[in-house]
């Protein structure tokens, strides 16, 4: 059921107002981490990233770079697009934010990496169980394009114990 309402809330439907969901995109991807977690919430993400509505694709964009390590592969074409301007809060991520977002990558996945090795990640609340926060992190971490980050996320994620 909470993924059902996850979908609704985030995805955009027909007759959905593309400017609002743009300003809004970021608060309503906080419910449905709340209701998802934090993994499905960035696969829907990601899914919006092909909607052909401009401002909400740049919207999901800059969504997963900011609350998704490694998720900013998609920043170059939001860069590009006619759109980011109506974005509000979003459109001062514009392109010298980006190439300085770029730049330091490199110190983030450091940190990122060393957060993991630790066993440092945080706790995300108590809809569920800390367990189940470390993994979908993981996970998302996994896929990271910085191989420091990648591999010890998938180290971190071999030595994890699913209950059954």
């Amino acid at each position: 059921m909470e993924e059902r309402i996850a979908r609704v809330i985030l995805l955009p439907g027909q007759g959905a107002e593309d400017a609002e969901l743009a300003q809004r995109l970021d608060t309503i991807s906080n419910h449905a981490e709340y209701l998802v977690g934090p993994w499905e919430t960035m696969q829907l993400l990601k899914s919006i990233l092909a909607y052909p509505g401009c401002a909400v694709r740049s919207s999901a964009c800059l969504v997963l770079a900011q609350k998704y390590p490694g998720q900013d592969s998609c920043l170059t074409r939001v860069r590009d697009d006619s759109c980011i301007g109506s974005l509000g809060r979003g459109s001062l991520f514009l392109a010298p934010d980006i190439v300085e977002w770029r730049a330091e990558a490199d110190t983030r996945a450091r940190k990122l990496a060393e957060e993991i090795n630790r066993d440092a990640i945080p706790d995300y609340g108590p809809r569920f169980s800390r367990e189940r926060m470390r993994e979908e992190h993981l996970r998302i971490f996994a896929m990271h394009p910085d191989e420091r980050v990648s591999s010890a996320a998938r180290r971190a994620l071999a030595r994890t114990r699913r209950p059954d």
